[in-house]
């Protein structure tokens, strides 16, 4: 708390073997009837590289930007002088990462067999799930043109520039995936073969850029453009996730809860507690975790799904306090970035 503001940093003030000059991002709410004027004026006092959501089209607003902690408190106690009450929440920005993930492999051009998990909840019986529905993956972007999704695939938005750059839908080179992760997760989601609902669109929403990294405020950036300029009706599936809990992004997906998006997101990548991850750690999300044989307590039916008896809930003592959605945790295979190859991962895709 500084001047009346609540302030929350990541690393501590002038931190050991750091300059004190040195710069931190941070995530700045204002009051929720903030202006456009106002935001763009806000944005003036940080350096380059800021950016903010768009109010003018009903965007909360947020301002991203870098200052030092000393830059940081004058602001403050200058706002809550010529604008008291306007600040409303100041937090140290987050980086994010999705681990590497295994080489992909050639497809064979053989009859379709589904895997376990599609079999599992009875997908394989009734396919074309899911038309009409817009799924926007939250990742390190899409290979459009993979062949694993039928041509329902389309480039939607990036923001690891920093500021919000709305794709053409036809584009093959915006909001690309150069890691896999999101293509992987975007074919769990909707793949025509190894997806649940393979009659939905998918849309890429590069919020990691190609090394699998990105700040929280990256994705909130997409997250406000989805609230304001999104297709309905919308899912919005997020397998990242980062240490601690950021309030600002809570405020952002609370927003599109609001407006009837299913928000989707995993947790338990890292076998800790969920509730010390962001934003698995939000009780509105539906957050997905795994369940290990090797725990006591067996997985009971939740919102339809079933289980498998033989799997049960995490070791961890309090990982699925978090969770509402508990699953097994074998390996599964999903599209590839590279043109018709699939890679087979045992991580967490919501």
């Amino acid at each position: 708390m500084h001047a009346g503001v609540p302030i929350y940093p990541r690393t501590p003030y002038r931190a050991a073997g750091r300059e004190a000059d040195a710069q931190k991002v941070w995530i700045i709410t204002p009051q929720r009837n903030a202006t456009g004027w106002e935001l763009r004026a806000l944005l003036q006092d940080l350096h380059p590289t800021a950016a903010l959501t768009n109010v003018d089209i009903g965007e909360l607003p947020f301002v991203e930007g870098r200052l030092t902690d000393d830059e940081l408190a004058s602001l403050v106690e200058e706002y809550q002088i010529l604008h008291p009450g306007f600040l409303q929440r100041v937090e140290e920005d987050i980086g994010r990462h999705v681990p590497e993930i295994a080489s992909p492999v050639a497809r064979t051009a053989a009859v379709k067999s589904y895997p376990w998990n599609i079999i599992d909840i009875n997908a394989d019986q009734i396919r074309g799930r899911g038309v009409g529905v817009n799924v926007y993956v939250l990742d390190t972007g899409i290979r459009t043109t993979h062949d694993g999704f039928g041509g329902r695939a389309f480039a939607g938005v990036d923001s690891t520039t920093g500021s919000v750059v709305v794709c053409g839908s036809s584009s093959t080179s915006c909001a690309a995936d150069y890691h896999g992760h999101g293509t992987h997760c975007a074919g769990t989601a909707g793949g025509d073969t190894v997806g649940v609902a393979d009659g939905a669109t998918i849309w890429s929403a590069k919020v990691l850029d190609n090394s699998g990294f990105g700040f929280v405020s990256w994705s909130i950036l997409v997250e406000q453009w989805i609230f304001s300029s999104g297709l309905r009706p919308a899912v919005v599936s997020m397998s990242i996730q980062g240490p601690t809990q950021v309030v600002a992004e809570q405020v952002s997906l609370d927003a599109l809860v609001a407006d009837g998006v299913t928000v989707v997101v995993a947790a338990g990548n890292q076998n800790g507690d969920a509730c010390n991850y962001n934003p698995a750690w939000w009780h509105l999300l539906l957050r997905e975790g795994p369940s290990r044989a090797s725990a006591t307590t067996e997985v009971a039916s939740m919102s339809g799904l079933r289980a498998r008896p033989s799997f049960r809930f995490p070791t961890h003592p309090t990982l699925a306090l978090c969770l509402i959605l508990v699953r097994p945790w074998p390996v599964r295979t999903s599209p590839g970035s590279r043109p018709s190859c699939t890679i087979s991962t045992q991580r967490r895709h919501p």
